[in-house]
């Protein structure tokens, strides 16, 4: 199907049932996450300085309400997602397309009420533009970017169909937004982890922007992503093949990378009685990524959600990852600090070449006392063979929600949520967030 034709004329009634149900997953997964995003420094840094240089009445910043313009909200909003790190991605991108598409879905609106109808395709058409977008560009350089530099066209597109673009102008809209979009280095925050996070808040702002210089006849075509004969494999199937369905979800609020070992250690927990103050020497195997990831004693979140040997040492003393990193406990105590000092962390090879289709660890325990311990490889949950029912993202959102909605509150948004083809208006659900 014509790119160009799929973003403009794609309807709800072209798109089938399990697809509709993945989207919903996604809204609800990625609202949950925006709102205790919303509660990080990072958030409430970004909400003032948005309401400062962005100021308007025409939205609002999601977890915070505050009136600001469109722009405003929507920058606020992707940075408060991306602030959390637990939101949905897709491995063959290496990064995540909901914490742009998603607030962009919601808050975007043109003066013009859009049903929930239309909020779910233009997630689903938001979604397969990001992704394919995404692994287009990893296909066709070395650099590792950051999301911004391809959810940008995503937002790109859901702004086409809210301004009611023609083609032409779309074909614009792309390409000036494809030249501007944020190419983040992404290893340098893996190995400084800073409020910078993965580009997608400043992806999301020139998505936006694009569409409003095309609308006022700047013109950037074309998009090399879309139009080049390189990147062609990627787009043939649009519109027949759904790469929003083979997202991932995550169950912790860290890394993707970090989660294999987590459920190593885990299943060891699960297997055996581990008396931490008996342990001679912990041993991460996994991927060369995975290697960089902080491995000191978090002092922030921003190190905390970017750590590999936090998140695994925590899971080891049954504690919650995700408690932990809401409430800002990066323990200090003694335990913790010997238990650091064992930990040694390997690149395993043959892991290495299966990233990132796959990302797999292994974790050793060696005891004093000579016994030794194994996980064998494993792989995150969640993943595109075990994803998570709706069910389970329900649950998710209200453990998330706990510290920052009421329950009446959060009931409401699922519940406009989980019925959202029936709403007339989307401004149900963003008037709550």
């Amino acid at each position: 199907m014509d790119i160009i034709d799929f973003i403009k004329d794609t309807k709800y009634e072209d798109l089938d049932i399990d697809v509709i149900e993945e989207a919903k997953k996604c809204l609800l997964d990625t609202v949950g996450v925006c709102i205790i995003g919303s509660r990080t420094e990072l958030s409430k840094i970004v909400n003032n300085f948005s309401k400062k240089y962005y100021s308007g009445d025409d939205a609002n910043s999601f977890g915070h309400k505050t009136k600001m313009s469109q722009m405003g909200a929507l920058f606020t909003s992707s940075m408060s997602t991306d602030a959390f790190d637990m939101h949905d991605g897709h491995v063959l991108t290496k990064g995540h397309a909901g914490v742009s598409i998603i607030p962009a879905a919601l808050i975007l609106h043109n003066s013009k009420i859009v049903s929930g109808k239309e909020l779910l395709t233009n997630i689903v058409v938001g979604y397969e533009i990001a992704i394919r977008a995404g692994i287009a560009l990893h296909g066709s350089t070395d650099d590792y970017h950051s999301s911004g530099a391809w959810n940008s066209l995503g937002v790109c597109a859901i702004a086409c169909r809210i301004l009611d673009l023609d083609k032409e102008k779309i074909r614009h809209a792309l390409g000036i937004c494809e030249f501007y979009a944020p190419r983040a280095q992404m290893m340098k925050v893996i190995d400084n982890p800073t409020m910078l996070k993965d580009g997608s808040g400043f992806g999301a702002f020139v998505g936006l922007k694009a569409a409003l210089l095309a609308k006022e006849g700047f013109t950037g075509m074309p998009s090399l992503l879309i139009t080049s004969k390189e990147t062609k494999k990627y787009w043939k199937d649009l519109g027949k093949k759904y790469e929003i369905k083979r997202q991932y979800f995550k169950s912790y609020p860290v890394c993707r990378w970090a989660q294999p070992s987590i459920e190593a250690i885990k299943s060891l927990n699960a297997k055996y009685t581990i008396n931490s103050n008996q342990i001679k020497k912990i041993t991460i195997k996994t991927f060369h990524e995975a290697t960089r990831l902080n491995n000191k004693m978090p002092k922030n979140t921003e190190e905390a959600q970017y750590s590999l040997k936090y998140p695994v040492i925590l899971t080891l003393l049954g504690e919650d990852i995700t408690e932990n990193i809401v409430k800002n406990n990066f323990s200090t105590n003694k335990e913790m600090n010997k238990l650091f000092k064992k930990v040694q962390i390997k690149e395993k090879k043959v892991f290495s070449k299966s990233f990132p289709a796959k990302r797999l660890a292994s974790i050793t325990i060696d005891m004093i006392d000579g016994n030794s311990y194994k996980s064998g490889s494993k792989e995150a949950i969640w993943g595109e063979n075990d994803s998570p029912s709706y069910n389970q993202i329900r649950d998710k959102f209200f453990k998330l929600c706990k510290h920052a909605l009421t329950k009446q509150t959060a009931e409401k948004i699922e519940n406009f949520i989980y019925d959202c083809e029936n709403l007339e208006d989307i401004k149900s659900i963003s008037s709550l967030i």
